[in-house]
């Protein structure tokens, strides 16, 4: 049976260099494009990790299994449904020595006992193995690269956000890191061939889930759920160089795919297809319901030509407080304090709103970044897709409830209290306005120094 490693990083956008990005060096992660396939249109199932591993994890939707609520807490996880099992331990079962290194953060209770870090000294001879392999680096706080630094007035900045020293600072640091991503990429391919372990091995690089900005991470647009995917082959069936795939893929297609490359059986509740072979999928489906303290439920399908979003709960708005990006994203504040001096564009003041539409509609050849919205000009196209939103949710059962319900205001309270404990830790007062947040993201950025 081959072998199969998963490099795995977090909160990442195809921001590389084999993606076409002009600025970022990625010389290692190029390399497995070079020698492999390269998805040019992979998605998370959800814009946040624990949801999203949940989902890639079992390779059913984290809607199915009550896994959609991010951060729930360890008492109100809900176990597994019966018969359903993680990837690794079927692949345990069926004889592979399993290694799973680094972050789990699984949104369900885990009642297995395959998924846990293990000595290779415990492997027996000629065992296949199944190895995870994981990075911090691109995931908040950033670690900027003083070697290959990147001009914060080269980047192309997005026209849903502020043109502003801050925002070009942070976008830079995410780029920067990227960087220091790649090197941890050529670092663990060195191990794996001074171990000679890639002989009949499968190497997958990908990202729980889109890159870390305010309209990215925990929400439904391309920024949030479109993720860089390289499948690697290395002395096995499968290999293709330097192959490129435009279809529509899915990170819950992964399951499927290692079982099938791996000559095993593919379970029938398994949501995703082996992408391997043919690739048939007409529609993507991702999900958002309530992350941390910032409660919300959206569901999006995406097509080949359109991004359709609903908004379940359009009284709350985009920007409603989430005290996770209060404390760790820099252009949050920045937004909010930049809209009460009138200074955004209409492109940026429209995410300020106090609701949100119902439906969203973009049509990406015209509007790569979903700025603008026109489901309220083509009634039958959003028909269409909240009709097929509907059948989805219906076949997958996405109708759980929020498992920390009976505990919601304590759990509020405590992140509400974290972010003051915050403010107080940092030199601010327990209530600062947002330009006193931005002055701190100024000093804390060091552009005063630039």
């Amino acid at each position: 049976m081959p072998n199969i490693v998963w490099l795995i990083a977090e909160d990442l956008s195809p921001d590389l260099a084999c993606y076409g990005h002009p600025l970022v060096q990625t010389p290692n992660i190029d390399s497995l494009a070079v020698a492999g396939m390269r998805f040019e249109n992979a998605y998370s199932t959800s814009p946040v990790c624990s949801p999203s591993r949940s989902g890639f994890i079992t390779g059913m939707y984290q809607t199915s299994i009550g896994a959609d609520y991010h951060d729930t807490m360890a008492k109100n996880k809900l176990p597994l449904p019966e018969g359903v099992r993680t990837l690794p331990d079927i692949l345990e079962e069926a004889g592979y020595f399993i290694d799973y290194n680094g972050k789990t953060h699984f949104n369900f209770k885990y009642e297995g006992s395959a998924i846990q870090n293990r000595k290779w000294n415990e492997r027996g001879e000629q065992q296949p193995f199944f190895l995870v392999l994981q990075t911090k680096h691109t995931h908040r706080p950033f670690t900027r690269d003083s070697l290959r630094p990147i001009d914060p007035a080269k980047i192309e900045i997005p026209a849903c956000y502020p043109d502003h020293e801050i925002t070009r600072r942070d976008w830079a640091d995410y780029l920067e890191d990227v960087q220091h991503l790649d090197d941890w990429v050529g670092e663990q391919i060195d191990w794996l061939k001074s171990n000679a372990l890639l002989n009949n091995t499968i190497v997958v690089f990908f990202a729980d889930h889109g890159r870390p900005h305010v309209r990215g991470k925990q929400f439904l647009y391309d920024e949030g759920t479109k993720v860089p995917l390289i499948i690697t082959c290395f002395n096995t069936s499968c290999r293709e160089k330097n192959k490129v795939v435009k279809e529509l893929v899915s990170l819950i297609d992964l399951g499927p795919t290692m079982l099938k490359f791996a000559g095993l059986k593919i379970p029938d509740y398994m949501h995703g297809t082996d992408i391997l072979s043919e690739i048939k999928r007409e529609y993507i489906f991702a999900s958002r319901s309530r992350n941390g303290d910032a409660i919300d439920k959206i569901r999006s399908v995406r097509s080949e030509n359109y991004l359709f979003i609903k908004n379940f709960m359009p009284e709350k708005p985009w920007m409603q407080l989430s005290s996770y990006k209060k404390r760790a994203y820099p252009v949050y504040s920045l937004l909010k304090a930049m809209h009460e001096s009138n200074k955004l564009t209409p492109e940026q003041s429209v995410y300020m709103a106090d609701t949100k539409p119902e439906y969203e509609l973009y049509l990406l050849a015209e509007d790569p970044f979903q700025l603008n919205n026109i489901a309220e000009f083509n009634s039958e196209i959003v028909i269409n897709f909240n009709n097929v939103l509907k059948e989805w949710q219906k076949e997958t059962t996405d109708n759980f409830d929020d498992p920390d319900r009976n505990d919601l205001e304590e759990m509020i309270a405590g992140k509400r209290n974290g972010l003051k404990e915050w403010y107080l830790r940092n030199g601010l007062s327990e209530n600062p306005s947002n330009k006193e947040v931005v002055d701190y993201w100024r000093k804390k950025l060091g552009i005063n120094r630039q």
